[in-house]
């Protein structure tokens, strides 16, 4: 034998332990929470945009913006990833 290959994701660790430990670990950093807060209270709203699927959207509940954010796009949800969505032009008016 001269190698030996493994797939990593459950195979050389528990994919979904370490996902677990993962989000337990999620918080919002000290600056972004003054920054957000600062946008509550001035009563200006804002909106989190993210690649990735709707897994993301446990990521935005634990980090309580679920019930702050005037919008949550999450990619895969609507199909078009930000990168897409943030540069596109805008659409024509007729």
């Amino acid at each position: 034998m001269r190698a030996v290959l493994f797939d990593l994701d459950n195979t050389l660790y528990d994919r979904d332990a370490f996902r677990a430990e993962l989000a337990a670990a999620v918080a919002l950093d000290d600056g972004a929470r003054r920054l957000l807060d600062a946008l509550v209270a001035a009563a200006l709203p804002f909106g989190v945009v993210t690649n990735g699927s709707a897994a993301q959207g446990d990521k935005v509940r634990r980090l309580g913006l679920d019930g702050r954010a005037a919008c949550v796009v999450v990619s895969e949800v609507v199909g078009v990833r930000k990168n897409v969505l943030l540069t596109a032009p805008p659409p024509q008016r007729r």
